[in-house]
């Protein structure tokens, strides 16, 4: 058991290391950019040979560090942390460490458009699933509200997380 966890952790570790080689390098070219957002929302929960459909009600958090790519474009890597209670599924707990890299455009000075392609480390069963998120940021006056959507594909089925929140720019 010990070493499928110690090889868990050496992917995770490589595909962080390779993100942040590129992300330094890139440097050179742009101005960097961190970002913080958190929310609340709805996780779907389907389960694949029960009969087993509901939703849980979650919590995420993330951070976005970014590279400008000219005046409307950020590009960058993005590390979060989603969890939710349910009573649909036997483990009852729902986590996952999504990380991967996140396109934003800047449609507006009030609205903001994000996607990209996500690796969500499942914490309770340890696997990795693939995901794909989506954002929308507009600004009400100097607060900028968030609609995320992290679509997860997995063995169970697939997972929907939606998340209304904040999204505050540190850089």
């Amino acid at each position: 058991m010990f070493y499928k966890k110690d090889t868990i952790m050496k992917k995770i570790i490589a595909k962080i290391t390779f993100i942040w080689i590129v992300f330094l390098f890139s440097f050179a070219y742009s101005s960097v950019g961190i970002s913080i957002s958190s929310g609340l929302g709805i996780i779907s929960v389907e389960k694949k040979g029960e009969k087993v459909h509901g939703n849980a009600f979650g919590n995420g958090s993330s951070i976005y560090f970014s590279l400008k790519a000219g005046e409307k474009n950020k590009y960058g890597l993005v590390i979060g942390y989603t969890e939710a209670i349910s009573l649909y599924i036997e483990d009852n707990e729902i986590s996952y460490l999504p990380i991967g890299i996140l396109l934003e455009k800047k449609v507006t000075d009030w609205f903001s458009a994000q996607i990209g392609t996500i690796d969500h480390y499942h914490l309770v069963r340890n696997k990795h699933y693939f995901g794909v998120q989506t954002g929308l940021i507009f600004k009400v006056g100097s607060i900028p509200i968030s609609i995320n959507n992290n679509f997860i594909f997995h063995e169970d089925g697939f997972k929907i997380h939606n998340f209304f929140g904040l999204k505050f720019d540190i850089l």
